[in-house]
């Protein structure tokens, strides 16, 4: 029996939960099965996009379909690309996962403002914006930066019905599968944060002990970020892990507690990859904020959003009118959109989130979605 295993069953031998009251341990008999019902069950979808072989012959660059889908169906734990790994206990596996995938910047490696190239070089994963993990986003960015350049060159007008065009096909929320992320080296906050989930998954962690969780990070004074326009700034999505301590703090209280495995973020163990995790602080002693949107692994989504969310129209919670069918666009929209030679997915897509959502979450001074109160 691995040392793991065996301090597993000596804890739960003794008592599965220590720190319940009597009240709760009728209603919970392990860790487990407190976590998993400790918080409200949602669901929820995040935007997937695919390729749409309708309209590839004529705009490969922009024949994509939106696909709203279930957030748990991200995550592939089976993927035997995927790489295991091994320890003497699951926090010594997670350690490991994340030292191997941090990105080389924050382990401090190489320097901040290395280029592209030599940050995928020193190992680990590489953040880079969701706007450099699509083939559509780099032609388009490609198509709008060329075109200013020409226009600015050569002393000529520029077209902006054209630029509002591959501006408007701009995706600037992609979630991308493990595989993809392990294979190309680079992505973004959830990118790393879904890779490291099915590797540690994959290497033998319990799925109730790891969260996915979408929220804010804030300033290190707790103050929350704003854009200039007012807007919340500081969206981000990590990892959380749960720390089963194998001693007792008293006479009858264990230090149990979830910490954070953040791979891209300047929280206060960014580039740590040494300070066991048992001895680091709770996750919510950080810059993160823990109003979360919403959290989930592979079985469950968690959201005490009651169906409003702060990032309501990207993501949807069941029942809402944008998930029951097809979106027809009104006449005079969808003749402007053609006119403009927009794409029609795209167009689809802001007109349900802007008319039909009911997941947003709308100002209480204003009633606006994105205002500048900052309530």
């Amino acid at each position: 029996m691995a040392l793991r295993d065996y301090l597993k069953s000596a804890v739960t031998e003794l008592d599965p939960v220590p720190w319940l009251s009597e009240k709760d341990r009728k209603r919970f008999y392990t860790a487990e099965d407190y976590y998993n019902n400790k918080y409200p069950k949602q669901n929820i979808t995040f935007p997937r996009y695919e390729l749409d072989v309708k309209d590839f012959k004529d705009n490969p660059h922009t024949a994509f379909s939106i696909y709203h889908s279930d957030v748990r169906s991200i995550l592939n734990t089976k993927n035997f690309r995927l790489p295991t790994f091994e320890g003497e206990t699951d926090d010594e596996i997670a350690l490991k996962v994340l030292a191997a995938i941090m990105d080389p910047r924050y382990a401090g490696l190489i320097h901040e403002e290395a280029p592209l190239e030599m940050c995928m070089n020193a190992g680990g994963l590489v953040w880079v914006s969701d706007e450099n993990t699509t083939a559509w986003n780099h032609h388009n960015l490609n198509d709008i930066e060329e075109k200013l350049w020409h226009a600015m060159w050569n002393d000529e007008p520029i077209d902006i019905t054209s630029l509002l065009q591959r501006q408007s096909e701009i995706v600037n929320e992609y979630w991308s599968y493990s595989y993809q992320t392990f294979i190309r080296g680079y992505g973004d906050c959830e990118d790393g944060a879904i890779l490291m989930y099915d590797v540690l998954r994959k290497s033998g962690i319990p799925a109730w002990k790891l969260r996915i969780n979408a929220g804010y990070v804030n300033n290190p004074d707790g103050s929350l970020k704003y854009y200039p326009n007012g807007g919340r700034d500081g969206g981000h999505a990590w990892l959380t892990y749960y720390v089963e301590s194998q001693f007792w703090k008293g006479k009858d209280k264990r230090e149990d507690k979830w910490v954070v495995l953040d791979w891209c973020n300047g929280h206060k163990y960014a580039g740590d990859v040494k300070t066991p995790l048992d001895e680091r602080e709770p996750w919510s002693a950080d810059i993160y904020d823990t109003n979360l949107i919403f959290s989930f692994n592979e079985e469950y989504c968690w959201s005490k959003s009651n169906g409003r969310l702060a990032m309501g129209g990207l993501f949807h919670v069941e029942g809402c009118p944008v998930l029951r069918g097809k979106i027809e666009l009104p006449p005079e929209l969808k003749a402007r959109a053609e006119v403009l030679g927009l794409q029609e997915q795209k167009v689809k897509d802001d007109y349900a989130r802007n008319n039909l959502c009911t997941c947003r979450i709308e100002c209480k001074k204003c009633g606006k979605v994105n205002c500048t109160c900052k309530s």
